[in-house]
């Protein structure tokens, strides 16, 4: 899951540090193939809290853990499990 979701002018999301590194090497956006440069990324607040909103839902404080990991939270339902049943209820 991404920390510091960014988005470029066409509303693409990257994760802020993957993305300053790749312009470093290139001066393209990796979706448009346009010019890109940093300077030109937002902050994406309504992901990050979205983000934010999932890990505190599914017992996930901690931004190193991704959806990935099936590490039980602690009302003892995978990561997964919780996440489809609040799919399936909103």
């Amino acid at each position: 899951l991404m920390t510091e979701p960014v988005i470029d002018a066409d509303g693409n999301a990257f994760e802020r540090k993957n993305i300053e590194r790749w312009l470093r090497r290139h001066s393209i956006n990796p979706l448009t193939r346009q010019p890109l440069d940093v300077n030109q990324l937002y902050p994406c607040k309504p992901l990050r809290d979205a983000i934010d909103s999932y890990r505190r839902a599914s017992g996930r404080c901690s931004p190193e853990l991704t959806m990935g990991d099936e590490s039980p939270s602690p009302q003892g339902s995978s990561s997964r499990e919780l996440h489809g049943r609040q799919q399936r209820s909103g």
